[in-house]
C-alpha cells in the first residue's frame, strides 16, 4: 500500500512543479491534490473527465474451465478421394476452394487395363446364353433320365462359374463408372471418371496431369462446412466438471478477438495417455460467422457452474505494481470528492465485471470510482 501512496504523491509533486515552472500567462493545469494518502477531486474536474461512482453489486459469475482446440467437421463431412483402379491422370480441372456437388466429375483417369476389363466382360457375357441353355438342357435330360448326373453337374458348374465371373466383372465396371450396357454395345473406353463422394469444397489436391496413381494414393480432399463444430481438449483434472449442454465461449486468437458461442454436445470416454486430456465435441451457435475455416485454432472457456459474488466493473479495478486497488470514496460535498486507494483481492471476471474477494473489508453501502480511475492516476 505504501508503494501506491508513494507513486501517487510523486506524480502529484511533479505536476505541481511543472505548473510553477510554466509561463504565468499559460492556463493553469488541472491537478489532483493528495491529503494524508487521500486524493481530492474537484466536482467540476469529476464531471469534465466523465468519472462515475458506483457500489458493489451481487452477481452470479460462471466457473470456467479453459480449453484449447480447433474448428473441425464430422467424419461424414470430410472425404479423401482415391481411385478404385490404378491409372494416369488425364484431366484435373479443379482447384483448391472449388465447390463441388456429390456425383460431380473431379478428374479423369486413363489406363489400357480399363479396355481389357471391358473385353473380358464382353467375352463372358457372350458365353452366358450358351452356358445357361446347356445347364437348363442337362437339367431336363437328367429329369427324363436321358443324360447322366455327371454331365448335369459339369454343365451346372460351368454355368455358375461363368455367372460369378460375369457378375464380378460387371460390378468392377460399375465401380469404375463404366456402363456395362455400352460395353456390350461395343463402345469400349480407355478413360474413367472419378466422382465426388460428397458435396463441399476442395481443400487439398495431391495430383497433376500425367501422374500415375494407385488405389491407395489420395487424390484430393473434400470438406463440407455446413456443420462446423469444436474439437476441444480438456485436461484430466477438469474432466468431471464437463457435462453435455454446458455453454462454451471461444475466440480465434490468430484471426480476431471477437467472442463466439457454442455448447458441449459430446464428452469423450477415454483419456489420451500422453497428454492426459480428453476430447470434447461442441456445436456452434447459429450466429457463428460463416467464414470460419476447418483447422482454425481456438481458445475456449466452458462454463461449468455459477456462484454469487460481490462485483465491481472491471474498469473500477486498477492494476498496480504489487496487486490491484480501487478508489474508495471517503467524503463528498458539492465542491469536491475525496478518495482513498485501497488494495483488493480479485477473483474471476465475466461480462465486464470482476469479483472482489475481500468485499467484507468495506462498510455496507461503500461507493467507489467505477469510471476514470486511470485518468485520475495520470492526473490528466
Amino acid at each position: 500500500m505504501k508503494t501506491i501512496y508513494s507513486i501517487l504523491r510523486n506524480m502529484t509533486l511533479l505536476l505541481l512543479l511543472g505548473a510553477c515552472g510554466s509561463n504565468e500567462k499559460q492556463a493553469p493545469q488541472e491537478n489532483v491534490p493528495e491529503t494524508d494518502g487521500r486524493l481530492l477531486v474537484q466536482r467540476e474536474q469529476f464531471n469534465n473527465r466523465g468519472m462515475a461512482l458506483g457500489q458493489m453489486e451481487d452477481m452470479e459469475l460462471g466457473n470456467t474451465v479453459t480449453a484449447s482446440g480447433r474448428i473441425d467437421v464430422p467424419p461424414e463431412n470430410k472425404a479423401v478421394v482415391s481411385a478404385y483402379h490404378a491409372g494416369y491422370i488425364k484431366a484435373a480441372p479443379l482447384l483448391v476452394g472449388d465447390q463441388v456437388r456429390a456425383g460431380q466429375v473431379l478428374l479423369t483417369l486413363e489406363n489400357p487395363e480399363f479396355v481389357r476389363l471391358q473385353q473380358e466382360y464382353l467375352e463372358i457375357a457372350g458365353q452366358m446364353d450358351f452356358l445357361r441353355s446347356e445347364y437348363e438342357r442337362q437339367q431336363v435330360m437328367l429329369e427324363e433320365k436321358i443324360s447322366s448326373r455327371k454331365n448335369f453337374l459339369q454343365a451346372e458348374s460351368n454355368y455358375r462359374s461363368a455367372l460369378a465371373t460375369y457378375n464380378g466383372l460387371k460390378k468392377k465396371l460399375e465401380l469404375l463408372h463404366l456402363d456395362p450396357a455400352e460395353a456390350e454395345a461395343g463402345n469400349l473406353r480407355a478413360t474413367v471418371p472419378v466422382l465426388a463422394p460428397i458435396s463441399g469444397s476442395i481443400s487439398q489436391v495431391d495430383v497433376g496431369i500425367g501422374m500415375f496413381v494407385s488405389p491407395s494414393d489420395p487424390i484430393m480432399e473434400i470438406v463440407n462446412t455446413d456443420h462446423l463444430h469444436l474439437e476441444l481438449m480438456v485436461f484430466e483434472k477438469d474432466l468431471l466438471k464437463i457435462q453435455k449442454g454446458q455453454h462454451i465461449n471461444f475466440r480465434i486468437p490468430e484471426a480476431t478477438g471477437d467472442l463466439y458461442q457454442g455448447e458441449v454436445y459430446l464428452v469423450g470416454s477415454s483419456l489420451d495417455p500422453e497428454t492426459r486430456s480428453i476430447k470434447v465435441h461442441g456445436h456452434l451457435e447459429e450466429d457463428a460467422p460463416a467464414n470460419l475455416a476447418v483447422g482454425m485454432f481456438v481458445d475456449a472457456g466452458i462454463l461449468t457452474g455459477s456462484k454469487a459474488f460481490k462485483v465491481l466493473p472491471e474498469e473500477a479495478i486498477i492494476k498496480g505494481d504489487n496487486g490491484y486497488f480501487v478508489f474508495h470514496l471517503q467524503e463528498e460535498d458539492e465542491g469536491q470528492l475525496v478518495f482513498r486507494p485501497v488494495a483488493v483481492e480479485i477473483g474471476q471476471s465475466s461480462g465486464g465485471y470482476t469479483a472482489v474477494l475481500n468485499a467484507g473489508d468495506f462498510p455496507e453501502g461503500s461507493r467507489f470510482l467505477t469510471r476514470g480511475g486511470y485518468s485520475l492516476l495520470a492526473g490528466s
